[in-house]
């Protein structure tokens, strides 16, 4: 069978729609909900990391269902792995 034409190309196009649009989403809170901003000096750079879901059960009703056991291990593990890369600032959803 072969691959249909151009659709790696709209699915990186479609990725990269659904990544800006939840970055806009994550900017329109209302100012009292609102983290406290974190300023790097001049000339820092600046690295940013996008983590998805550590592991939810797919096959669960609710909208905010708990990590399954996979996913609480990956969760767990994370600080090992970013742990020396001087993170300074973690944004997430309030989701559990």
């Amino acid at each position: 069978m072969e691959p249909i034409k151009g659709f790696r190309t709209v699915s990186g196009v479609a990725t990269i729609c659904l990544v800006l649009a939840l970055l806009v989403g994550c900017a329109t809170t209302p100012e009292d909900k609102m983290s406290p901003t974190y300023q790097s000096p001049p000339g820092t750079k600046t690295t940013i990391i996008l983590l998805r879901h550590a592991g939810r059960d797919i096959y669960s009703a609710e909208a905010d269902d708990p990590l399954t056991w996979q996913g609480r291990r990956r969760a767990q593990h994370l600080p090992e792995v970013i742990g020396d890369m001087g993170v300074s600032a973690i944004y997430c959803t309030n989701l559990r």
